[in-house]
């Protein structure tokens, strides 16, 4: 995973020129607190110069007389760049959903508000709540959904209403 050979990890001593200094000094100063480390997500450099993600657990333990450190790193540098891109697209839809000029609400399977655009807060601003109240109680002031409701029937046949009302 490193690059490096057994004989040249001993030899570097803990994260040398492997781990960014400001990480290495993260990862000495919790060992030297505690004597372990769980679960830190760590940059580290390959042999090669390349940068990986790790998640890293370190002990300090006795081992025939020598202080020795037992450390394992996995590498996670898929699951960040993945994390990375869900960002993105969280950033990307959130940009569009926030310029629709068209007031939007998302609700959930039982018509609670999960979310409103801005458009939607412009048009109703004697709401305070949008989020978990029922979509029909914020917006129509009822206490049961309205009879011909385009999100209810889309919720119970799984089909567009508008396609419904076409027919």
């Amino acid at each position: 995973m490193t690059g490096f050979t057994l004989e040249e990890l001993r030899s570097i001593g803990v994260g040398a020129t492997y781990v960014d200094p400001d990480e290495r000094k993260m990862l000495l100063d919790a060992l030297q607190e505690t004597g372990r480390v769980r679960d830190l997500e760590i940059r580290l450099k390959r042999k090669d110069g390349t940068i990986y993600h790790a998640l890293l657990n370190a002990d300090w333990l006795e081992l025939k007389g020598h202080k020795v450190l037992l450390t394992t790193a996995r590498d996670i540098t898929g699951r960040k760049q993945l994390e990375e891109k869900l960002r993105d697209g969280e950033c990307f839809l959130e940009s569009i959903f926030a310029s629709i000029q068209d007031g939007i609400g998302i609700i959930d399977k039982d018509m609670n508000i999960l979310k409103v655009n801005q458009t939607a807060l412009n048009w109703y601003p004697h709401v305070s709540t949008f989020v978990g109240r029922k979509c029909y109680e914020v917006y129509r002031g009822r206490s049961e959904p309205c009879v011909v409701c385009p999100s209810l029937h889309t919720l119970r046949t799984k089909e567009s209403a508008m396609k419904s009302y076409r027919k």
